[in-house]
Parts: structure tokens; C-alpha cells; sequence
């Protein structure tokens, strides 16, 4: 859901769909936000720590490009960039 509007869905293990193209955002977010949900439901799926799928997280937006991208360590957790 992004603005009380759903966007997408978990189809499988291996498939994500989402059609994010009515909200306009810029393509850098679209492409975080699509790492950051994808990881997120890869630690849930496979029972993984918090800790564990937050480095993975950190691993993968590095390797693509995002390393600006912060995660924040204080107040509510949220990525920051």
C-alpha cells in the first residue's frame, strides 16, 4: 500500500509485483524502495534476524549503486538518503 493504495503484491518466493507508475515518483526511489521491500520479505520468508537482513540490505544497495543511502539509528527506523 502507498497512499492508502494498493500498488502491488507478494505473488511467490520469486516474484514481486508492483506498478508504481500512478504515483510518479523518480526512478531512485522506485528502484530503493523495490531492494529495501524485496529484502525485507527475503528475511521474513527465510527467518531471518532483523540484524542479518538489514546487512544483506546495506550489501545489496551498495552493489547497486545506492550507497548514500543510510539506514537511521535513531527514532523510527526508516532508510535515509
Amino acid at each position: 500500500m502507498y497512499r492508502d493504495q494498493k500498488f502491488g503484491e507478494y505473488c511467490s518466493a520469486e516474484e514481486i509485483f508492483a506498478d508504481l507508475k500512478q504515483f510518479s515518483l523518480p526512478m531512485r526511489v522506485v528502484e530503493v524502495s523495490s531492494l529495501t521491500i524485496g529484502m525485507i520479505m527475503y528475511g521474513v520468508l527465510n527467518g531471518l534476524p532483523e540484524a542479518l537482513w538489514k546487512e544483506l540490505l546495506r550489501q545489496r544497495l551498495d552493489e547497486s549503486g545506492f550507497e548514500r543511502f543510510n539506514f537511521q539509528e535513531e527514532g523510527p527506523e526508516r532508510l535515509t538518503g
